[in-house]
């Protein structure tokens, strides 16, 4: 891949001895990866919450005491510990070289433009001097292709990663040499990025040695969050039903377990499609949903405190109780046998197609928005989606609303030899994208030429339609709209303009996921906990694989299955020694060892 000159801090005889130092230490990495990628690129990787790592005793999160004191914050303290030998000026100084660069980037699905005639590739090229190298990614299976760059000693400049709910992959990453620190100074230059960073700024989120490996993908002007998932059910299935006096509740009233387990099952054993026909799955999702939204509504998180101990999640009484669960949906035929292999697309085409009565769906605005207008309207044109569709929130169980918290679920991440001009050139074009100037470029283009903005916040295009009648500028050109994705998911820029596609349809969606995300999700300690063995583990792919196995188990009671699998746990992954680990760690921490309440 080609690279800019490198030029560090220090001089040129400093960065020719990290780089020697570098190449050593990678020279073993890159068999460990070879090896290591042929088993984990057999394990589904669709990702959830982010999560992180303890932090050196001196970082606090950025607060105002009660008396009025402002406490120093993670950056403050990294900074002062490495301000003499790195200072902003110099940063600076790189930051203005007019130098054109090549930088290469992999992102899903981000291949998918051409170079000579994609708009918003000239602009960004043109407006910060570089020139783009992609790197392929597939949506399906993204993960996996961006293990294979890593075996094969190939990784882009700047590429998308997994967060913290990987955290032994990503300390692969690290201990492997194979992404680079992003130092505080340059994090300090970039406004919007740097908003990213305060919010989770807090112990345990950097890596154990107090440095950045990492930029969390958020909404720099949102709010940490739970996981916004939410039922979405037929609503000319529930009226079939009804009229047959074979609706067991409304869907209005669902509010617990057993409301949801007698809807699903009336989905998938009572007809409601009256063709006669045992043809339809009363839910469907795809994999890691289960793991994602089903666990933690049971109340798993990564570790549960049961019987005066910190259990793991994975074998806590909690998981325990949404295996059951899901274990006898499809046992009893309702839950949609090939949901493991289904891909995102075909979950949303089995619900809209009425092969399944109910799905696990996205719930905030943007994506109902999305799936009206992608999914809905291409398969059903003449059936408004309003009639036609609606959503439950997730429901109480034992009188608790209990979702995973998610700050970030994705990383964006550096190469380590990439230098640093080329980390803060691309860091300039991340910060850009995410102000309001840039989100609101990459979704319009210019004003006055491709757009007009009335005031109160309508956009008309004056773009010609192009071969499929679509008229604004994200939809006639692709590479910004996938590169704006690098630093955050979205931008809120619902106070400067109104999306021409929302709908109340897709606004009571957001309503109906607000009514559980609204809560407050504890985060525990354990989340971002970095122990040895802890960190050197990779029992959580084993413990989904496995899972999944007694879900799809053709035969054998529940409970002898579980049994097995838990002491598969101890017999094959060590699990008494992380337990141990934990456990000790929970005990010098006393009363800090407990739940912490997400923002």
């Amino acid at each position: 891949m080609m690279q800019s000159e490198r030029r560090r801090w220090g001089g040129a005889q400093k960065e020719c001895v990290r780089q020697n130092e570098r190449q050593k230490e990678k020279a073993g990495a890159w068999r460990k990866w070879a090896a290591a990628a042929l088993v984990i690129a057999l394990c589904a990787s669709v990702a959830a919450c982010g999560g992180g790592t303890q932090q050196a005793a001196t970082t606090a999160a950025t607060t105002t005491a009660g008396d009025g004191t402002v406490q120093t914050t993670a950056a403050e303290a990294a900074a002062a510990e490495t301000g003499a030998e790195q200072t902003g000026g110099a940063a600076q100084d790189l930051l203005s070289t007019d130098e054109r660069l090549t930088i290469s980037v992999a992102n899903r699905n981000l291949e998918a433009f051409d170079k000579e005639t994609d708009e918003s590739y000239k602009y960004v090229s043109d407006k910060f001097n570089v020139d783009f190298e992609i790197y392929p990614v597939p949506n399906s299976g993204w993960m996996d292709t961006i293990r294979q760059y890593a075996a094969a000693n190939d990784l882009p400049d700047v590429f998308v990663g997994e967060g913290w709910d990987r955290a032994s992959e990503i300390s692969k990453y690290i201990e492997d040499g194979l992404v680079r620190d992003i130092p505080d100074e340059f994090i300090a230059l970039f406004p919007e990025i740097k908003k990213n960073i305060d919010l989770i700024d807090r112990p345990g989120e950097r890596y154990t040695d107090g440095k950045w490996y990492f930029l969390p993908r958020m909404d720099p002007h949102g709010r940490l969050s739970a996981y916004y998932v939410e039922y979405y059910y037929r609503i000319d299935y529930a009226n079939n039903l009804r009229e047959k006096g074979k609706l067991p509740v409304e869907p209005a009233d669902v509010k617990n377990l057993d409301d949801l387990t007698a809807l699903i099952t009336a989905m998938a054993k009572d007809d409601p499609d009256d063709n006669g026909k045992a043809d339809t799955f009363g839910l469907t999702l795809h994999r890691e949903f289960e793991f994602n939204v089903i666990y933690p509504m049971f109340g798993y998180r990564d570790w549960n405190y049961n019987e005066n101990q910190w259990v793991f999640g994975y074998k806590s009484e909690e998981a325990k109780n949404a295996t059951k669960w899901i274990y006898d949906l499809m046992r009893a035929g309702v839950l949609d046998p090939e949901y493991v292999a289904n891909t995102q697309d075909q979950r949303l085409e089995k619900f809209s197609t009425g092969k399944a009565g109910i799905m696990l769906n996205n719930g905030n605005q943007n994506d109902a928005v999305g799936y009206r207008r992608n999914t809905w309207e291409k398969i059903n044109p003449d059936l408004p989606i309003e009639d036609y569709v609606s959503a439950i929130p997730c429901p109480e169980i034992n009188g608790q609303k209990a979702m995973r918290p998610k700050p970030y679920w994705m990383c964006t991440y550096f190469n380590a030899d990439a230098s640093d001009e080329t980390v803060l050139r691309m860091m300039s074009i991340m910060d850009w994208m995410v102000t309001e100037e840039g989100y609101l470029f990459s979704s319009y283009g210019e004003e006055g030429v491709d757009y007009t903005l009335s005031e109160d916040g309508v956009v008309t295009s004056l773009r010609a339609p192009n071969a499929e009648g679509l008229t604004f500028y994200n939809e006639q050109t692709y590479f910004l709209t996938r590169l704006r994705t690098l630093p955050a998911w979205s931008r809120d820029i619902t106070n400067v303009v109104k999306n021409p596609y929302m709908t109340d349809w897709a606004l009571k969606m957001n309503d109906v996921m607000n009514t559980y995300i609204s809560h407050t999700y504890d985060r525990q300690w354990t989340f971002y906990l970095a122990t040895p063995v802890k960190l050197a583990t990779t029992i959580d792919d084993y413990c989904k694989n496995s899972l999944i196995e007694i879900i799809t188990a053709p035969s054998g009671e529940f409970e002898e299955l579980w049994d097995k699998y838990v002491k598969s746990l101890y017999d094959e992954y060590n699990l008494q020694a992380l337990e141990d680990e934990v456990n000790a760690e929970a005990e010098k921490m006393g009363d800090a060892a407990k739940f912490v309440p997400a923002p």
